[in-house]
């Protein structure tokens, strides 16, 4: 968070530390660059999920008119000093900064001029060679929630499951788990509010716990909750309603709400880009820029909607920095609850959307299927896509069912899933998956 466009990067294992440049506007090459101090890099990438926000919160950020930081290509460390080193191609110059404490409009300690100084390179006795260790803290994890109870089960990255936790809940969609503070958020259908489930990872299989605190009781109809950062979105399905809240780990502030113009269900983020399914519809909304883009409650309009061509109705959606995939539900007629869903799968989605005019379509001939009886999939409402393994994981209410479908990219047709278990009601997944 807090970068425009980066270009340069270096990674300093004696101290754990990552630094990244800042170009900022490519067209403006000479007052708004900066560069991020990163401190104890690996524990924060290591709790990271596929596609998650590192908040701005957990970094340095250096910039300002003082900086002389327009366009800084390239970075280098020197764990001796402390001090980050800088290619400034824009205005010409090699820069040094030391004493960086909170960051902010630092002033150069080394400045010299260097015309379109490009890449750059720290060597000492100490540093060289601080590449640092892999790291071997790799967890895949799948949490599901049920509309029967508060119940959230998880699941390793088989499929199988592996606990069952019941929460203070009757009836809970939407879910999120959250590693930097090693809890769930959900949204709860009985209470009508979010919850936050601290030090969940210690909580011991079929054991019932509180919410450490609770938002206020104002959603109508909770149905998916999308996190950027330290903001939730949950989108209330009944009002056609998106809420906007910040958390800090003792409560959850309402920050706006917005009203969509349609039913609201599945949401996620691709980037800074809100990606909405429009209820009752095969339809897709995108708004860019979602949480800078819009302060005023009220009513909001996408940046673009397209219609998905093979969806009769979706409800799940999911999409995975790491593979460019986009995947959504399609829950057929929602009279038939057993027979006719399915899901579809967009592969290099950032290019085929850019390509789509506002209204326009996304055809079938872009996307792969898997639909039929042998799938088990009746009425689809959530997806999770685990890039790792190439696997599709699908809470299916009707049948009652978490599937995972394996080599979901080269899959299509009537298609049987790799594993199958039961549960009643079975409403929101996510993947944790570092």
């Amino acid at each position: 968070e807090g970068i425009v466009r980066t270009h340069g990067i270096t990674y300093d294992g004696t101290d754990d530390v990552m630094v990244l440049t800042d170009i900022g506007d490519a067209t403006d090459a000479n007052t708004d660059g900066g560069f991020h101090v990163i401190s104890e890099f690996s524990s924060k990438f290591d709790a990271l999920s596929d596609g998650e926000l590192l908040p701005i919160g957990m970094q340095v950020r250096v910039a300002g008119s003082s900086t002389l930081m327009g366009n800084p290509i390239d970075v280098a460390y020197d764990s001796e000093t402390d001090a980050v080193y800088v290619s400034e191609i824009g205005n010409g110059k090699v820069l040094g900064f030391t004493s960086i404490g909170s960051g902010g409009d630092v002033s150069p300690s080394f400045n010299k001029d260097l015309a379109m100084a490009s890449s750059i390179y720290f060597s000492s006795d100490e540093t060289d060679g601080n590449t640092g260790d892999s790291s071997d803290a790799r967890a895949t994890r799948l949490y599901a929630t049920s509309t029967a109870n508060g119940d959230v089960s998880i699941y390793d990255g088989s499929g199988m499951l592996t606990k069952t936790v019941a929460t203070g809940s009757d009836a809970t969609e939407g879910i999120y788990y959250d590693a930097f503070n090693d809890a769930i958020i959900q949204a709860s259908r009985s209470g009508l509010a979010l919850e936050f489930y601290g030090s969940f990872s210690a909580v011991t299989d079929l054991a019932n716990i509180a919410a450490d605190f609770s938002g206020s009781a104002e959603l109508a109809s909770p149905r998916e909750i999308a996190v950027f950062g330290n903001k939730v979105v949950v989108s209330s399905n009944s009002e056609n309603k998106f809420y906007v809240y910040e958390y800090n780990g003792s409560s959850f502030s309402l920050l706006n709400t917005f009203d969509a113009g349609f039913n609201t269900w599945g949401i996620t983020f691709m980037g800074n880009s809100l990606l909405a399914v429009v209820d009752n519809t095969s339809d897709l909304a995108v708004y860019d820029n979602f949480l800078t883009a819009f302060s005023a409650d009220g009513a909001i309009t996408p940046t673009k909607r397209i219609t998905v061509e093979g969806i009769v109705r979706t409800h799940g959606i999911d999409y995975s920095e790491a593979d460019d995939v986009l995947v959504m539900t399609d829950i057929g007629d929602a009279a038939d609850a057993n027979t006719d869903g399915g899901f579809q799968i967009t592969q290099d989605f950032a290019a085929k959307l850019a390509a789509i005019n506002d209204g326009g379509s996304l055809a079938l001939s872009e996307q792969t299927r898997v639909a039929g009886s042998l799938t088990e999939m009746g009425n689809p409402i959530d997806v999770a896509y685990d890039h790792k393994t190439k696997t599709v994981f699908i809470a299916e209410i009707g049948n009652g069912k978490v599937l995972s479908f394996s080599d979901a990219l080269n899959a299509s047709g009537n298609v049987a899933p790799a594993v199958s278990n039961d549960l009643a009601s079975a409403a929101s997944i996510y993947l944790y998956n570092n």
